[in-house]
């Protein structure tokens, strides 16, 4: 699985309101685990930028999920702004 697929999980949460066009995925060590870290990057309906990363995950996350978890997180950010 790509980047592409974590951005198409995170859009068909986010989507309209939110519209990321990078993914990354990147790890990070800590407590003798290694965890993945998801962020997303792109634009939201006002023409903002936003920038969101998930919560560290560990290796056995289903990272699709971990994307839509991560999307809707923003939209209940994006709805503490409005």
């Amino acid at each position: 699985m790509g980047v592409k697929e974590l951005r198409e999980a995170f859009n068909s949460v986010a989507s309209p309101r939110f519209s990321a066009n990078v993914a990354l995925m990147d790890y990070s060590r800590a407590h003798d685990t290694e965890w993945q870290i998801l962020t997303f990057s792109g634009t939201a309906a006002d023409g903002s930028a936003f920038t969101i990363k998930s919560d560290p995950l560990r290796a056995e996350t289903d990272l699709p999920e971990a994307s839509r978890v991560t999307a809707g997180r923003l939209l209940q950010q994006g709805n503490l702004r409005t």
